[in-house]
């Protein structure tokens, strides 16, 4: 589970990372255009169940004003439902990184610096006026969707680890009483008053483990008196009796 938790985290930053480049290149970036010559999805995807966001590889033959085309690969979130605007041989609104050509992010608002003939929007219709660069992708619902489901796996986790450490963990095991399982038991048979039935079952259950009452070889190993040591406690406790 804490794999899988760590899994989807990394997987969350790298969108989280992705979508803040493209809000940036979106914000600062050059009016340009393009075309799509290849789209293929990532298998990776955020959002909702009713609107989700897909992560696309495309590939994108930029188009800035005064400049030969050139091919830029990059991945691009986009909601579910605007994927028909970036099939291949689509036009396409784009921004272009001021400082790297190589980073863009693709938009359904042209801009002031876009080739005339590119004002028609994909998909069709005109847009008559310019604004501000607008993703492709809903931003609230992609970080919330993020947060969710980061916080989810966490709480699993959490709850996972919870369940192995309680019930997976020997802590008996790990902090013996003192003097270790086999003197424990003896302290505790010393107590428990003389019952001739409890010894019959304590010999039956163990065997050759002692000779007489309360006498244990400590060469036995604490693991061979662990059963046993459990076994006078409860008896102690039906004599209300503490064993410590």
């Amino acid at each position: 589970m804490i794999g899988v938790f760590l899994f989807f985290w990394r997987d969350t930053r790298a969108r989280a990372r992705l979508q803040r480049r493209l809000l940036r290149v979106l914000a600062t970036g050059q009016a340009a255009s393009g075309q799509i010559l290849r789209m293929e999805p990532t298998g990776k995807m955020g959002g909702t169940k009713a609107f989700p966001i897909l992560e696309l590889s495309l590939d994108v033959e930029v188009q800035l004003p005064g400049m030969d085309p050139y091919m830029v690969k990059t991945r691009q979130l986009v909601d579910q439902h605007r994927l028909a605007s970036v099939q291949p041989r689509q036009i396409v609104f784009l921004r272009v990184d001021r400082k790297n050509r190589k980073q863009i992010a693709l938009t359904d608002t042209p801009g002031e610096e876009v080739d005339p003939s590119y004002r028609e929007a994909p998909g069709g219709g005109k847009n008559p006026s310019v604004g501000a660069a607008t993703p492709l992708f809903h931003t609230d619902r992609l970080r919330q969707s993020d947060l969710a489901v980061v916080l989810a796996f966490g709480l699993l986790s959490l709850a996972m680890i919870f369940i192995a450490l309680r019930f997976g963990v020997d802590w008996e095991a790990l902090s013996p009483p003192p003097g270790g399982f086999c003197a424990a038991a003896a302290r505790c048979c010393e107590r428990i008053p003389q019952d001739p039935g409890v010894e019959a079952v304590v010999k039956q259950l163990t065997p050759g483990l002692f000779t007489e009452r309360c006498v244990i070889p400590s060469d036995r190993g604490d693991a061979s008196c662990k059963g046993l040591y459990k076994h006078y406690v409860k008896q102690a406790a039906e004599h209300q009796i503490r064993c410590d």
